[in-house]
């Protein structure tokens, strides 16, 4: 079934509307707008996240360009003196560009925190935010077997690995950094209190593909590029084999 367009306003004060109802009688504030920053203030992240995607597009339409994403209440990064220029954004990737979400992770992380829709951790007062936002950002460890050559054999010889990783990023947007909580969060069987299972999935960008390579036996590690993983074991495998959840 079709879904029905989405009709947006903009008012004399740079409000966004949403109109609807009938013949259009209705309009919702939905964000705020700040042309000279180039800034949109979204009325909260549940409204971010319903309608990012029809707002991009009905802005790009009006030919108002937005660089900066907020909530109400926050204000934008102030990038240290030292940091580096922003990367490119490569053309097919935009804003999931590995360089530019590491970029934002360590020197912007409010700007990282509205390009993906991080989830807060739940009772986060977003008006007595914590000094350092990423200790506002919901995290989970991710159970994960990866299979793959060993760096002996060439490709001839192939391993699993069951893992850990710990803290991994919840957001609305999978990436190389992050994991959406439906990956994360699918229903599996339930126990006896009625929960359901978790489980996880791939995520968008796989840093742990090499990983049969980089760890030898059971125990912890702390990986360049990874992070913090608990080997929970390693064995040989099939060559044909891929990763497994």
């Amino acid at each position: 079934m079709a879904q029905p367009n989405i009709i947006f306003d903009i008012s004399d004060k740079n409000e966004l509307f949403r109109i609807h109802g009938v013949n259009g009688a209705r309009r919702t504030l939905i964000a705020r707008l700040e042309p000279d920053t180039k800034t949109i203030y979204w009325k909260d992240d549940e409204t971010r996240d319903a309608y990012h995607k029809s707002v991009d597009a009905f802005l790009s339409v009006e030919k108002m360009v937005i660089v900066n994403t907020l909530v109400e209440g926050q204000t934008l990064d102030k990038r240290p003196a030292g940091a580096p220029a922003q990367p490119v954004l490569h053309k097919m990737q935009g804003d999931l560009t590995p360089a530019y979400l590491e970029d934002l992770l360590k020197y912007e992380p409010i700007k990282f925190e509205n390009t993906l829709g991080v989830v807060l951790k739940p009772g986060t007062d977003r008006n007595k935010r914590s000094p350092n936002p990423r200790d506002d950002w919901m995290r989970s460890n991710v159970a994960r077997t990866i299979s793959g050559a060993t760096a002996e054999s060439r490709g001839g010889v192939h391993d699993s690995v069951r893992f850990t990783a710990e803290n991994q990023i919840i957001a609305r947007r999978a990436s190389h950094l992050t994991f959406t909580s439906k990956e994360i969060y699918r229903e599996g069987p339930r126990d006896a209190d009625g929960n359901a299972t978790e489980v996880t999935a791939e995520p968008f960008f796989d840093p742990y593909s090499d990983i049969t390579k980089r760890v030898k036996d059971p125990g912890p590690y702390d990986i360049k590029g990874v992070g913090k993983i608990e080997v929970l074991w390693k064995r040989h495998a099939a060559a044909s084999a891929g990763a497994q959840f």
